[in-house]
């Protein structure tokens, strides 16, 4: 494990703030009521089937699945299909496209993996990662399912679509809640990783941090750091991160942290976030 330098070279922290990538923001920063809405994302929802990235730990390695053309993985080593027969990814999070704080889509990730554990069918956790880094989405890979049963299981938790991966191609199966996402398969690569590098880093760096978006200066800036607190917090949580010893360390950025003052809506393929509307007491 590679725990990079409390204080960074200063070609290190300019290609930091270059790499560092943001959660989907909502309308306007520093207006009160205009952060409260959340905009749409920045990709179709059918898209961000087609090119998201997925990483995962198997026996020990750190190993990041990523579209066939993706070129900025050309430099990391190719890694065999770790499993034997076709597996599907599953989740819980953001179900029907709704809105949800990181304690929501945990608790309904917990039960989705519970169910699973039951039936003896789950080989381990990945994480789905958009394509420009602004969103993270915890799958179960399950063992031992057809398609039409993971259909099924990615129907009753509200989603899109489950996704099936064997060999060198991952399938997306829709599950009818929305008719633009469709049945397709993709290209894909699996690559070794050299650590677990910085889950909000765009590139594949084993010594490098991330750079807080946002500080303490005005209001639209301290917004945006808290958003990007919890995007950084969220994706420690689901892929660990080496550089900064797992969050213990600080990033590379101004230093300090934001206070949340109302509960965060999380940025996911659904939606940008935002926060909700705090309650007022009568």
């Amino acid at each position: 494990m590679a725990t990079a330098a409390d204080e960074p070279t200063a070609q290190q922290s300019e290609r930091a703030r270059e790499a560092t990538t943001r959660p989907g923001a909502p309308t306007e920063l520093g207006n009160p009521e205009l952060r409260l809405l959340r905009k749409p994302p920045g990709q179709p929802l059918a898209l961000s089937y087609a090119r998201q990235t997925y990483r995962l730990q198997q026996e020990g390695e750190h190993l990041l699945l990523s579209p066939a053309d993706a070129r900025r993985r050309r430099a990391l080593t190719a890694a065999p299909f770790p499993f034997e027969g076709r597996v599907h990814l599953l989740t819980a999070w953001s179900p029907r496209g709704e809105a949800g704080t990181v304690r929501e889509f945990q608790r309904l990730h917990a039960q989705l993996h519970a169910g699973l554990d039951e039936r003896g069918a789950i080989l381990g956790e990945a994480t789905a990662v958009a394509s420009d880094g602004s969103w993270f989405e915890p799958q179960v890979i399950a063992a031992s399912l057809t398609d039409d049963a993971a259909v099924g299981l990615a129907s009753e938790q509200g989603q899109a679509a489950a996704i099936a991966w064997e060999g060198g191609e991952v399938t997306v199966l829709p599950t009818g809640l929305r008719k633009e996402v469709v049945r397709k398969s993709f290209p894909v690569t699996p690559h070794r990783l050299p650590s677990a590098t910085c889950p909000v880093r765009a590139d594949v760096d084993p010594e490098g941090r991330c750079v807080m978006w946002g500080g303490p200066w005005v209001s639209a800036s301290i917004h945006a750091a808290a958003l990007w607190q919890d995007h950084r917090a969220v994706g420690i949580q689901l892929l660990g991160c080496d550089s900064c010893d797992g969050g213990r360390r600080e990033d590379w950025g101004a230093g300090g942290s934001a206070v949340q003052l109302a509960s965060q809506v999380l940025a996911s393929r659904y939606g940008n976030a935002t926060w909700r509307p705090r309650r007022v007491m009568s």
